[in-house]
């Protein structure tokens, strides 16, 4: 229950109203169910009254149940503990799996095809825009990968304003790289005929932006 309180402490602190993200709950609600049901387990194993030593075979097999009983709890409680850590982790790093587990390849030909924002929330991410005649202007857009890699394959011939950021990771623009927690990366391209201005966000892993080459 202390350990419980911790994580609920954390991953509160974190958090306006509400922990951000969908992925923690799940993980705290396993890990406080199977903490339960083996700290129910111990009590009832420790209540045994210990036996007449009238049949060692019948005290042996009793001991012997103890001790696999004792490995399975310990067992239990290790994985308990690490769903927990692991909530309080996608807490804090705002893991959204509604947003999607696994790689994402998107190449984009048309301005026409292009979408406002591009998300995913466990995995690689990559979004190749290097055909694409943007319209004149700017255009906004905006991409986040929870956990993983995002790659931005941008177009040549438009001036780019980009903030990259990630909570925990590296951020890479156009061969420039920072790495580490809170990394914040910006590019300003300028005025031009056409400007596309990126927002790219990290949660954990890393982001590049890579300019097409033709």
């Amino acid at each position: 229950m202390g350990l419980l309180a911790v994580a609920g402490v954390i991953l509160l602190s974190h958090a306006t109203l509400w922990p951000h993200g969908d992925a923690w709950l799940p993980f705290l609600l396993v890990g406080a169910a199977i903490l339960w049901i083996t700290r129910s387990r111990k009590s009832d194993v420790q209540a045994v009254p210990p036996t007449d030593a009238a049949a060692r075979a019948a005290t042996d097999s009793r001991r012997v149940r103890r001790l696999l009983t004792g490995i399975a709890i310990a067992i239990a409680s290790l994985i308990a503990l690490m769903l927990i850590a692991v909530a309080i982790f996608a807490s804090v790093v705002h893991v959204h799996l509604g947003r999607g587990v696994g790689d994402r390849t998107y190449y984009v030909s048309s301005s026409r095809d292009l979408r406002d924002d591009y998300r995913l929330g466990i995995g690689d991410l990559r979004l190749d825009l290097g055909n694409v005649q943007l319209p004149a202007g700017t255009t906004d857009l905006k991409t986040s990968v929870d956990v993983g890699r995002l790659i931005v394959v941008v177009p040549p011939n438009v001036a780019l304003r980009v903030h990259g950021d990630a909570d925990y990771g590296k951020v890479t623009l156009l061969g420039a790289s920072s790495d580490g927690h809170d990394v914040n990366r910006t590019i300003d391209g300028g005025k031009a005929d056409r400007v596309l201005d990126l927002d790219a966000h990290v949660g954990a892993g890393s982001l590049y932006v890579e300019r097409a080459v033709r």
